[in-house]
């Protein structure tokens, strides 16, 4: 992890999950979609020989596509790098970017939305403060004319 750590110096730990939503949700049907047929070709009693071959054949394809999903999330996080050529880095640096990108609006979004509810907490309490000051004042000429009276 130290070594992801330097790698990725430039990205919040934010923007990685942006760039990375749509190969893991992806990733994640595969792996679905892989496990389902293997769990299915467990569970199938001798089949014709036909049968068997299109299911084996799905069930390669399905763990070629997961290999497949797993290298490109590698590479979205800056492993695996150097089988690329430089068209492949132009392009994942587009993806990061893009992903940068949209987490940097949300996170200052997040920022916008979160001063503008300080300062009205803050405008409630000083309007609480206010009302607190003006009961202390009462109180205090309250005090000031019974007490005389009870002297």
């Amino acid at each position: 992890m130290a070594m992801n750590a330097r790698k990725f110096t430039s990205c919040s730990s934010t923007s990685d999950l942006v760039s990375f939503s749509v190969v893991i949700s992806s990733t994640g049907q595969v792996i679905q979609r892989r496990n389902l047929q293997s769990e299915r070709i467990d569970r199938l009693d001798p089949l014709p020989s036909l049968e068997l071959q299109l299911e084996s054949s799905t069930y390669a394809m399905l763990s070629k596509e997961t290999a497949e999903k797993t290298r490109e999330l590698r590479q979205l996080r800056g492993e695996e790098l150097q089988g690329l050529d430089l068209e492949e880095l132009k392009h994942l640096e587009k993806l990061l970017e893009g992903g940068l990108s949209r987490a940097m609006e949300t996170k200052d979004e997040r920022f916008f939305k979160e001063i503008s509810t300080l300062q009205t907490q803050g405008a409630e309490l000083m309007e609480e403060n206010q009302q607190l000051k003006q009961q202390v004042s009462v109180f205090n000429t309250w005090k000031t004319f019974l007490i005389p009276a009870f002297i």
